[in-house]
């Protein structure tokens, strides 16, 4: 499987997927905290990744999701001016090359 499962909601401890029926694409996210919680999310899927995505969904309170999505569009805001740092990096380097290209052709003039 490629997607990491989350933990468990309620406890926090690690979690394992089950395929216990093939035939009938069921599989099932057990929490390995058998002594306090021992959640368990059968879902019908075609795909592991899609059981995965699936148990990884989580529901939050209102003002808890625009906490959530605004500091996702801080992360997407990073990512983007990161973008534009490595951009402006490579054009100073291709200027910095062009003005030693410059510099060499002159002396050889």
């Amino acid at each position: 499987m490629n997607e990491k499962l989350l933990s468990c909601p309620f406890c926090g401890a690690k979690v394992e997927m089950k395929h216990e029926f093939p035939a009938d694409k069921l599989y099932s996210v057990w929490c390995e905290n058998d002594n306090v919680c021992s959640v368990v999310c059968h879902t019908i899927e075609r795909t592991e990744e899609m059981a995965a995505e699936n148990w990884n969904t989580r529901y939050y309170p209102p003002e808890v999701q625009e906490v959530i999505e605004a500091a996702q569009r801080v992360v997407d805001c990073q990512a983007v001016f990161n973008g534009v740092f490595e951009a402006v990096e490579k054009l100073a380097d291709k200027l910095d090359a062009y003005k030693e290209m410059e510099a060499k052709h002159e002396t050889h003039d």
